[in-house]
């Protein structure tokens, strides 16, 4: 080969075009051979008399040379030289020399689009060798790299994956494949176009899952989604990146893939996408079973459930977080929603059994004031069965839990300083207590009297 680029440009060109680099040996070595050939040729024409300018027809006039403002009027001279040489002996290895360096020298003025020409006259030949095919691939992936034509630089690292380059420069062909599509993608954000973007990211990484960057693409490309506002695609994106990376480790937060998960949940609640937030905790719970977070996804969980109808899983979510965290605060509240979801899925026994553990585990709670309520009501119905059937011994039992219960309902609504839990729902209920403990002292309304606890009859001054 004659000469390659100028050193200065090499130089320049090291990150983006390795490949040049790995041939640089070969093409000195070829530099000084060409340099001997030419030279020599020059002489001999001279000397026997050939116009070598003009001796032929070659693929540029000098008309279409002098046409590019680009070119001294030496080089000028030097490619209409090399161009007469090779339409006289287009099979040789000095004409093939001649070409390649013809290419080179276009890419030093800059003229990109004339050097892919000229390399791709160079593939169309029958004498190359793997090196000299790999390299003009390459050369032509970096000129349109340099012109910003992204999606001819990542065709033609396709077309070098299968070219007869040998088996390490298909294999580097596949990282010029997913550089190409990076640039593509990376010109697309710079433009601020986030959904063209989002789709060439998305796309770098589907096309090379095991390539070492792919999941960095997918991460950019939910961000772009994100950027666009497409923000239902940005968390489909997250997800999948989770499912299709799930060891993947941040090398600089050191999170793991789990986070991508959790931004897609996050993103989804923003959303009010309850259903799929809620599928996204659930997978993230399963996941990390000791999260950081587990308090506040379980208390969101149950919420959500809630807001969804769906109270079965609000009842697990609510009793897995009393199970875990059964001293914090909010565990006598979520005991009593777990009450109240039981009445709503028709479950009229467990919900009577959730309000008698209510009663047990937060007795001074205002919201006991109903549950004491709730369950006399429940053994007061007991006894008008009993009595129907005649079952004397059980219907006595019953009427006296249930006294028991709607005492302990007013004697509760006294005891507190601000007893209104917001609706005066608590007062109604101790109010309702109270009549039923009346009308078990008359002797008019039941068959049997019963004496009330010497506390709640002492106590004639109520608070309404």
């Amino acid at each position: 080969m004659f000469r390659t680029h100028d050193k200065r440009r090499e130089s320049e060109r090291q990150i983006d075009r390795p490949a040049n680099a790995r041939v640089t040996g070969q093409t000195d070595r070829r530099s000084v051979r060409a340099m001997t050939r030419i030279v020599f040729l020059v002489v001999l024409v001279g000397f026997v008399g050939i116009p070598l300018f003009t001796l032929a027809e070659p693929y540029f006039t000098a008309e279409d040379l002098e046409r590019n403002s680009k070119l001294t009027p030496a080089l000028r001279k030097l490619i209409l030289a090399y161009e007469n040489y090779i339409e006289l002996y287009p099979d040789t290895e000095r004409a093939k020399d001649f070409l390649l360096d013809e290419a080179g020298r276009f890419r030093d003025i800059d003229d990109e689009q004339t050097a892919i020409a000229v390399f791709q006259r160079v593939l169309h030949r029958n004498d190359l060798t793997q090196t000299d095919r790999a390299y003009a691939h390459e050369q032509i992936m970096d000129s349109y790299r340099e012109v910003g034509d992204y999606a001819s630089q990542e065709e033609w690292a396709h077309r070098m994956s299968v070219a007869d380059v040998g088996p390490e420069k298909q294999q580097q062909a596949k990282d010029f494949i997913f550089q190409a599509g990076y640039n593509r993608a990376k010109s697309a954000e710079d433009a601020k176009d986030y959904n063209e973007a989002a789709r060439a990211y998305e796309r770098l990484a589907v096309r090379n899952p095991d390539h070492d960057q792919a999941p960095n693409a997918m991460l950019k490309a939910a961000q772009m989604w994100e950027d666009a506002g497409e923000m239902n695609r940005a968390a489909l994106t997250y997800e999948r990146f989770y499912y299709t990376y799930p060891d993947y480790q941040d090398p600089a937060s050191g999170r793991g893939a789990l986070a991508a998960l959790e931004t897609a949940a996050a993103i989804y609640a923003e959303q009010d996408d309850y259903r799929h937030t809620a599928d996204a905790v659930e997978r993230i719970l399963a996941a990390s079973p000791n999260h950081p977070d587990r308090m506040k996804y379980l208390n969101n969980l149950a919420s959500i459930y809630a807001l969804v109808k769906d109270y079965n899983n609000a009842i697990r979510t609510r009793q897995e977080f009393i199970a875990s965290y059964p001293n914090d605060a909010k565990a006598g509240s979520y005991q009593w929603d777990i009450a109240e979801y039981r009445g709503l899925v028709g479950q009229r026994q467990q919900q009577l059994a959730e309000y008698e553990a209510f009663v047990r585990n937060y007795p001074s709670d205002w919201r006991a004031i109903e549950a004491n309520y709730r369950i006399g009501r429940n053994r007061l119905d007991g006894y008008e069965r009993a009595t129907e059937r005649g079952r004397t011994d059980e219907s006595d039992r019953l009427l006296a839990l249930a006294r028991v219960h709607f005492e302990r309902a007013v004697v509760l609504h006294d005891s507190l300083v601000e007893p209104s839990g917001g609706d005066g729902g608590d007062l109604m209920h101790a109010i309702r207590s109270l009549a039923e403990v009346s009308k078990m002292d008359s002797s008019d309304y039941y068959s049997i009297t019963l004496e009330g606890s010497q506390n709640f009859s002492a106590d004639s001054a109520r608070k309404w």
